[in-house]
């Protein structure tokens, strides 16, 4: 069978303990009676009564501190209190239903109307419940609705970031770069401001894949693109553009610099040792550069093949070097 519930009563006198007992087997539930002095507080937290009276003539102890500990160490929750009052005092009683008190019940007291007071406290605190229910349903929905947001946000950021960048290096994908570079050339088009790309081929790099693997080759790849990284200025955007071509696009830099970092990344390369603890290759990069403003270049597509130019053009010249593309044009 299930546990009746349970209600607390705080009482010395026997008149009114015996009232509520008639009353809460009536009504098919456990009456505690509990002394003043005794941990009420403590065992009401334990119990959680359905409703908690408290008779106001207490030996040693005012029964106003007993109800404030009892709202303030079980706040966490509703509990129905009413206080048993002499008429003399019913006034001063009435003056706590201000602060939270239920109600206030004045002595003698009866069965007959003690019974639907009663009853009408344990209905405040079903409703109460309910509502705390409701409540804590719909603040988990709540929280449910706001990790799904969350969730669906981080995959929507690395939808984008997938979209957008080369999953093995981590640099930008060639999509990216050139939806990029449109908007970018029309930025400095207007204002008339310097453009520059390079592109980048590692030279004989089938030879790597063929002798160590390709898993080699793309640790090889990751290597070059960190390299990219750290020689590069934040705003460059630097993007693997195919295999093992690299293309980066340098916002307002003329040839002389665009050559400066083309050239120190070419540095880089050759003097680096790529390994992962059982292959070890030295390896060379050929690179091609192009400027803006042109009378070669017209577009974004324009640069980036003006540049495209100039790299095949170092690797005629037997690869392992930089070449701008306005030394072709002299």
């Amino acid at each position: 069978m299930p546990e009746k519930p349970v209600i607390f009563l705080v009482s010395e006198d026997p008149a009114i303990s015996l009232a509520f007992k008639q009353v809460a087997d009536s009504l098919s539930l456990e009456l505690v009676e509990m002394e003043a002095g005794r941990p009420v507080v403590a065992q009401a937290k334990t119990a959680e009564p359905r409703c908690i009276i408290i008779d106001d003539n207490l030996s040693g102890e005012d029964w106003k501190a007993l109800y404030h500990s009892l709202c303030r160490e079980m706040s966490y929750t509703f509990v129905p209190i009413l206080v048993v009052v002499d008429p003399a005092r019913a006034e001063d009683a009435v003056e706590a239903i201000e602060a939270g008190l239920v109600d206030v019940l004045v002595k003698p007291l009866g069965p007959v109307s003690l019974k639907p007071r009663l009853k009408a406290m344990l209905q405040i605190k079903a409703i109460h419940d309910e509502l705390d229910e409701e409540r804590s349903m719909l603040e988990q929905k709540l929280n449910e609705e706001r990790s799904l947001r969350e969730q669906l946000a981080a995959l929507n950021e690395e939808l984008k970031k997938l979209s957008t960048t080369d999953s093995l290096t981590g640099l930008a994908n060639q999509r990216y770069l050139t939806d990029w570079l449109k908007t970018e050339f029309e930025v400095v088009s207007r204002y008339d401001m310097p453009l520059a790309a390079i592109m980048m081929d590692l030279d004989n790099f089938k030879a790597v894949n063929d002798e160590h693997g390709h898993l080699f080759g793309d640790h090889v790849l990751k290597e070059v693109a960190g390299i990219i990284i750290e020689q590069s200025r934040r705003a460059d955007v630097a993007a693997r553009y195919g295999g093992e071509e690299f293309a980066i696009i340098l916002p307002n830099t003329d040839g002389y610099s665009a050559a400066h970092l083309a050239n120190r990344i070419h540095s880089a390369i050759r003097e680096h040792t790529f390994e992962d603890g059982r292959h070890s290759v030295r390896i060379t990069a050929s690179f091609g550069i192009s400027t803006f403003p042109s009378e070669e270049v017209r577009s974004a597509r324009e640069l980036l093949e003006m540049a495209d130019r100039a790299l095949y053009a170092a690797k005629d010249r037997g690869r392992d070097c930089v070449v701008s593309w306005s030394e072709l044009e002299g």
